[in-house]
């Protein structure tokens, strides 16, 4: 059976979907098929349109979601609440650099309806240069990251353009990939 995202992994979109996944990924990743009903998370930001959130390819597996969520917990306590918990923990374990901006206020679940392909692997080294600063971190050890081609594209179009395309992309997707954004303060209720 056809994944429904096969073409990002036939020539010629099999170089640019792998240079791309290699920008977050180690070279020792794996190249996956998913069935339906397969659930894969990401964090993201109310302070970006909807389909920003939505159409990233960077995710991660139901598996160390699960693992998040209980180091979270154990570390939670009565100090702090379990949401910036899981989002500061988030952060930190994904290499998610604070340089990039974005609240991570919004836990998001996407379910395959098809079946879909994925590289999916340990996080590499990210740096990054921002007012003069330069930024690093790199992902733990146990978490394992899901790059989902297809659903977006390297950021190379006009922000205008690039708000269009994903707005195409979240609409061409529903029928194979449906996402739920939840408020982190609701989804953690202690």
């Amino acid at each position: 059976m056809t994944c429904f995202n096969q073409d990002c992994f036939d020539a010629p979109k099999r170089a640019v979907t792998l240079a791309w996944a290699l920008t977050g990924l180690t070279p020792w990743y794996l190249e996956t098929k998913h069935i339906p009903g397969t659930i894969f998370w990401r964090m993201g930001s109310s302070s970006v349109p909807w389909e920003y959130n939505a159409t990233s390819p960077w995710w991660i597996s139901q598996g160390t979601f699960d693992h998040l969520v209980g180091v979270s917990e154990r570390v939670a306590g009565d100090e702090h609440r379990m949401d910036r918990t899981f989002r500061r923990l988030g952060r930190m374990k994904l290499a998610v650099l604070a340089s990039w901006g974005g609240r991570h206020d919004l836990v998001i679940r996407g379910v395959l309806r098809s079946r879909g392909r994925v590289l999916q692997g340990r996080g590499r080294l990210v740096e990054h240069d921002k007012d003069n600063v330069h930024y690093r971190a790199i992902g733990a050890f146990e978490i394992e990251q899901v790059f989902l081609p297809g659903l977006s594209f390297p950021d190379t179009a006009s922000p205008a353009d690039a708000g269009k395309a994903r707005k195409k992309i979240a609409a061409d997707w529903q029928d194979h990939f449906e996402v739920r954004q939840f408020k982190a303060s609701s989804f953690f209720q202690i």
